[in-house]
Formats: C-alpha cells, sequence, structure tokens
C-alpha cells in the first residue's frame, strides 16, 4: 500500500498527538471509538487472541491512549469479583508509543481506573519508543525474548516498513 500512496510531509508526532487527543482542547478524540459497540467486541476479540497466562509480559506496541490495556484492567476486575482472578496471574503491560503526551494520558486513564478497582497482579510501564524501521536503523530498542505477547492494534498500517518491523516483533518475543 505504502508504494502506491503519495507520500506527504507531515510531523508525524503533531498529527498522532492531534489525532489522538482530538484537535480541540478536551476532545474525545480516539477514545470516542471505545464508546462503541464494535470497538468493544474489536478488544474484546484481541484480548481473548492474546490468551493470556501466568506470568505474560505483554509489548502493547503503537498503545496510543491506552484502550488496549483498559480493556485488559476491565477484564481482570471482572474476573476478580466473579472469583476466578486466578485465571488472571501476574502479568506485566508495557505500553509503547512515541507521543509523550499520549503515554501521559494513557498512563492517567489507567491511574483513574485502578484507583476504582483493584489489580494487584498487575504491573504496568509506559515506554516512549519510535516503532518505525528507518534507514540505518533496523532494529527496535528491545532485547531478544523480552516479551511473551505483542499485540500492535490498528498499528501495523501506519508502519513505514511493516516487515521489517514484525520481523523485530519476532526476535523480542520468547520461544
Amino acid at each position: 500500500e505504502w508504494s502506491r500512496a503519495k507520500r506527504h510531509s507531515i510531523e508525524f508526532k503533531s498529527y498522532w498527538k492531534d489525532y489522538l487527543f482530538g484537535k480541540q482542547v478536551g476532545g474525545l478524540g480516539f477514545d470516542v471509538l471505545s464508546l462503541t459497540k464494535e470497538y468493544q467486541e474489536m478488544m474484546e476479540k484481541q484480548v481473548n487472541l492474546l490468551d493470556l497466562k501466568g506470568g505474560d509480559i505483554i509489548g502493547d506496541m503503537g498503545g496510543g491512549t491506552g484502550n488496549l490495556t483498559h480493556f485488559i484492567l476491565d477484564r481482570i476486575a471482572l474476573k476478580r469479583v466473579e472469583g476466578k482472578d486466578s485465571l488472571f496471574p501476574k502479568h506485566k503491560i508495557i505500553q509503547i508509543d512515541f507521543v509523550p503526551e499520549i503515554l501521559e494520558k494513557s498512563k492517567e486513564k489507567h491511574r483513574k481506573l485502578l484507583r476504582e478497582i483493584y489489580v494487584p497482579s498487575i504491573k504496568l510501564e509506559y515506554l516512549g519508543a519510535d516503532l518505525n524501521i528507518k534507514k540505518g536503523n533496523h532494529v527496535l530498542p528491545f532485547r531478544e525474548n523480552c516479551f511473551t505477547k505483542i499485540i500492535g492494534s490498528l498499528l501495523i498500517s501506519y508502519l513505514e516498513e511493516p516487515a521489517k518491523v514484525v520481523s523485530e516483533f519476532y526476535r523480542t518475543l520468547k520461544p
């Protein structure tokens, strides 16, 4: 698709900040999708595909405003209420995005949720990193075998070199 599309010179961090936040101050931006049934169903399917197991270290690549992590936290909280939280033993989620303001919004969203629910079995980390592999930079900033699961929800189509990035994801996955 990249080869067919005309390239435009834009400042990507600024573009993504506007897109994810919404152009107007206090706008819902991308999070407005989380209010729709279809988006919620998609998130449910993605979490099911993750097939969470005890001790997972999940890389939420291009995590944006943290909707996927939020959904995982909701699911774990629901399992606790149902007395089935042993199905979701300790996990670590590392959310990666290259827009610092978006990571801050995500952290605040998760802090707010964690004030409402108690999820002791999960550790959250946030990392600012550009997942686009550019000329001369052929390695993502992660060591080999550091993740048990990786998800890049709605990410791949925005990458300049998706095959190289997916190859790097594979390198960082535990066997």
